[in-house]
Order: structure tokens, then C-alpha cells, then sequence
């Protein structure tokens, strides 16, 4: 039985990533009527699946697969938590601001 929650939660997992592979893109145009920045939230998505490739295999043989699944969630959560909010209370800022602000922050 372990097996069924394993494989509806990867299913669910992956449902849900490339659902918002999707959506992210059609808000930001949708919000910001720019194909450029469009392109550029795009290749963002892009790029984390990328970088989680390179690193997650080392990260995986030194901290195990266990930890690094649940830290991955949970950073997932947080991310696909943080896009409603960022609607919501940052409205105010022009699309350049909303783009660079997370990196002023981190």
C-alpha cells in the first residue's frame, strides 16, 4: 500500500509543476502585457529545473534522499505559496520591481 501513496504523490507532484509551468507564464502576461518579461519568467522555471538537476544528485549522495526530498517540498510549498501573495501585496510595483525584488531580499 506505501507504494499507491508514492506514486499518487509524485503524480501530484508533477501535475502540479507543469500546471504552473503554464499558469506562471499566462499571469505575468496576463499582469504585465510584456512578452519579454513573459520569456524571462519562463526561462526562471527553466533554470530551477536545471539547477535542481545538477545539484541534487550531490546534494542527494551527502545529506540522503530522504532530507533532501522533504526540504525540497517544503521549499516547494513556500514557492507556490509565495506566487498568490506576491499578486496580492505587490500590485503596486511595476513588473522590472517585482522581478528584481527577491533578489534584493535574499
Amino acid at each position: 500500500m506505501p507504494i499507491i501513496g508514492l506514486i499518487t504523490a509524485e503524480f501530484l507532484s508533477l501535475l502540479g509543476n507543469q500546471v504552473a509551468a503554464v499558469a506562471i507564464p499566462i499571469l505575468v502576461l496576463q499582469f504585465t502585457n510584456s512578452p519579454l518579461v513573459t520569456g524571462i519568467a519562463s526561462a526562471g522555471n527553466i533554470v530551477a529545473i536545471i539547477l535542481a538537476t545538477v545539484l541534487g544528485g550531490r546534494a542527494i549522495d551527502r545529506f540522503g534522499a530522504w532530507n533532501i526530498s522533504v526540504t525540497a517540498d517544503l521549499l516547494s510549498f513556500c514557492s507556490v505559496l509565495a506566487l498568490p501573495l506576491a499578486f496580492i501585496y505587490f500590485d503596486q510595483l511595476s513588473p522590472y520591481q517585482f522581478h528584481i525584488w527577491p533578489y534584493c531580499y535574499s
